[in-house]
């Protein structure tokens, strides 16, 4: 039973977060007012390249902005 405890405690591993320089966070509060805060389909072409600008992965801004 506590080898079975131990090598569950073992194989867990801390989340990566990512954290936004003060730039970044202005950036992305902008970008999400001027998107309602939600991300429409037809703006996907958008949001990617506003991404690649601001050096951060599409994925990352959409659940910052999914609250």
């Amino acid at each position: 039973m506590m080898r079975m405890l131990l090598k569950k405690f073992v194989t867990r591993y801390k989340r990566f977060s990512t954290k936004f320089t003060h730039e970044q966070r202005k950036k992305v509060l902008d970008f999400a007012m001027i998107l309602g805060w939600k991300i429409k389909t037809n703006y996907q072409n958008v949001v990617e390249e506003f991404c690649n600008n601001i050096v951060v992965k599409c994925h990352v801004f959409k659940v910052c902005i999914d609250v």
